[in-house]
């Protein structure tokens, strides 16, 4: 049973500041212990984290305040969020958001195998760009706030079950401005593998550069498994001296399908001097662009003279094609704004309908005011209220379309935040990737594949890939990646909407033509 620092248990069913009930026990750190609770005034789950009683001292009181202080003072999606901090019977606690997912850490651990397709090491490409542009964005929020994490770790990054990353545990997190020793005691922080050559001389200037170093080596771990140096024997003198004074393998040496430009991009991150690295808000931009994955597709010269240019390659020929967009791409860059159709019709119709309604009403009014005179028939009363009736319910008719058009013009927008997501082409199959999960359409149930305009219930015209099934299953009744709004779509005669085609360069066009025409051979057409 765990134990607080002046010995008092704390279990599930503790009520910590008449407040916060505890409940399952989630996990135990360097400093405290997670339970999952319950907020009783305003009734939502929450995290509670109290403090250890192992090694207390000063310096770690410290350290949660500070935690509980930038948690609080950090408003991004990507930082945790704290909401409260306490004392239970002399016992520290925090009360931060209720994060549903894993850490880098084990989400790599459980990845390390990558692609079907490539069987490399380390997250596919596209997914650990996403995910470490993210932390970046996050992390420029906190630089824009003078704080400075000193410990960015795969364990310290939270991957929620919506995609999300969370920096967590600000504990040894300082401002830029803050002088003085590291610690008390003037020991140094941060995790070994993560550290950059500034942490290990025990320098003062430990600033936002140092973070992004820490993200450097986060982003190659994430791609070939492992940190950027990591002897066998993992001594820290022989991590020191690495770090200090070593260059890293150059990431293609390690895993070939990383673009050049994030091959650059991390060794650039990884810089010995802190001046020379790029800061976080560019990191999340050239990790945030697209990116074909994928080296090029290059043909082999022919062994004979003999003209084949037009005959088609057998399937499985040449090499894979990958692509990834982030979502966050102006929809200007790749998509082409239409007039609205159903929504703007029925907008029409509003005016006149609002119009008769009013006509109605004022002849119905004349009607029954003319009763009064004892010369009119009561008639004129009769065909009055039924003048009445019939603008009512043009009114009413009018007040329905409106609805309608708001709505339909509703369903039209598209949000401003989109989630991610991935296109492969390879050898036995075409894979999509987005946030409704993976996707796998294999070759030998792919009758036809082409590249087609796409547009519905939106008032943008996109390009999407469509793969026509062989066998019509299940498999092909979602909406495709990419796609901006939520939709069920059906395979038809010209095939299924597998995934939009975000913004590409002619390069990215032309590689993906050529990856469709060497895996699919005669199912490739360019109609």
């Amino acid at each position: 049973m765990p134990v607080g620092i002046l010995g008092v248990r704390v279990q599930p069913g503790d009520v910590l500041a008449d407040r916060y009930e505890l409940g399952a026990h989630l996990g135990k750190g360097g400093m405290g212990e997670v339970w999952q609770s319950n907020d009783l005034t305003l009734r939502r789950a929450v995290a509670v984290k109290v403090l250890l009683e192992s090694g207390i001292d000063q310096e770690m009181m410290e350290r949660f305040r500070r935690e509980a202080r930038v948690g609080a003072r950090l408003q991004h999606p990507g930082i945790t969020v704290v909401h409260d901090f306490g004392q239970y019977e002399g016992q520290h606690f925090m009360v931060m958001e209720l994060l549903e997912g894993t850490d880098l850490a084990r989400h790599l651990k459980r990845h390390r195998e990558g692609l079907p397709a490539d069987k490399v090491k380390g997250l596919p490409v596209a997914e650990a760009l996403d995910l470490v542009g993210q932390a970046a964005e996050a992390l420029a929020a906190a630089h824009e706030q003078q704080v400075v994490h000193r410990d960015l770790k795969p364990a310290n990054l939270f991957l929620l079950r919506t995609g999300r990353i969370k920096i967590c545990d600000f504990g040894v997190a300082r401002t830029v401005q803050a002088t003085g020793p590291l610690t008390a005691s003037g020991a140094l922080i941060g995790t070994p593998p993560f550290m950059a050559p500034e942490q290990w001389r025990g320098s003062k200037d430990v600033g936002r550069p140092t973070d992004i170093y820490a993200l450097g080596c986060v982003l190659y771990a994430l791609l070939t498994g492992n940190p950027p140096f990591l002897p066998e024997k993992e001594s820290l003198p022989a991590l020191m001296v690495a770090h200090l004074e070593e260059t890293p393998p150059p990431l293609r040496s390690v895993r070939d399908d990383v673009p050049p430009h994030v091959e650059q991009l991390v060794a650039a991150m990884l810089a010995k001097e802190p001046a020379m690295r790029p800061d976080a808000e560019t990191v999340a931009e050239r990790l945030h662009s697209p990116v074909t994955v994928a080296p090029p597709v290059k043909t082999p010269p022919p062994s004979h003279p003999v003209n084949k240019s037009q005959e088609p390659q057998p399937p499985g020929s040449g090499g894979s094609f990958e692509l990834a967009w982030t979502g966050r791409e102006p929809l200007h860059g790749f998509a082409e704004e239409v007039p609205a159709g159903t929504s703007s019709d029925v907008a029409e119709l509003i005016p006149a309908l609002w119009l008769i309604s009013l006509g109605l009403v004022i002849v119905g009014v004349v009607e029954l005011l003319s009763n009064a005179l004892p010369e009119i028939s009561t008639s004129h009363s009769q065909l009055g209220l039924g003048l009445l009736g019939g603008g009512g319910l043009f009114a009413v008719l009018a007040i329905c379309c409106h609805l309608a058009a708001v709505y339909s013009r509703r369903l039209g927008q598209v949000p401003s935040a989109r989630p991610g997501w991935a296109l492969y082409v390879g050898p036995d199959y075409i894979m999509t990737t987005s946030s409704t999960g993976r996707r796998e359409f294999t070759w030998d149930n792919i009758k036809e594949v082409t590249i087609r305009d796409l547009q519905d219930a939106v008032p943008y015209r996109f390009t999407a890939l469509f793969v026509k099934p062989v066998r019509r299953d299940s498999a092909v009744t979602q909406a495709p990646a990419g796609w901006p709004v939520p939709k069920v779509w059906r395979a038809n005669d010209i095939g299924h909407p597998v995934c939009v085609l975000g913004p590409m360069t002619h390069e990215q066009r032309t590689q993906l033509s050529q990856a469709l025409a060497n895996h699919g051979g005669a199912r490739w057409s360019r109609d």
